[in-house]
């Protein structure tokens, strides 16, 4: 499932994906394979800012033996709300990436 959500996120089928599994890593791995895709794990506020603003992931990864539902559906809330600036300072960073997964 995570690498046909990585790919559905990129072909613009999907604008993001959020995928659960048991810690939220082993998805966050997997879907991170797929070239071109941005797949972070987050379970506090800080990680799901971080994941979008700072590095632009297009899917949130979360553990469901790590948070409580309550708590994830506030966190998905949040991290659909927020937005990538490339004009911020890790714009480079992520332009570091993408040259490095062209190669």
């Amino acid at each position: 499932m995570s690498f046909q959500a990585a790919r559905a996120v990129l072909d613009g089928t999907a604008e993001r994906a959020i995928l659960v599994c048991g810690t939220g890593i082993g998805t966050a791995i997997a879907a991170s394979k797929v070239k071109g895709a941005r797949a972070a794990t987050a379970h506090d506020l800080v990680t799901v800012r971080g994941s979008v603003e700072n590095y632009d992931a297009q899917i949130l990864c979360m553990g469901q033996n790590v948070i409580a539902p309550a708590a994830a559906k506030a966190l998905v809330d949040v991290w659909l709300d927020l937005r990538h600036d490339p004009a911020s300072s890790y714009g480079p960073r992520l332009t570091e990436i993408d040259d490095y997964e062209a190669r």
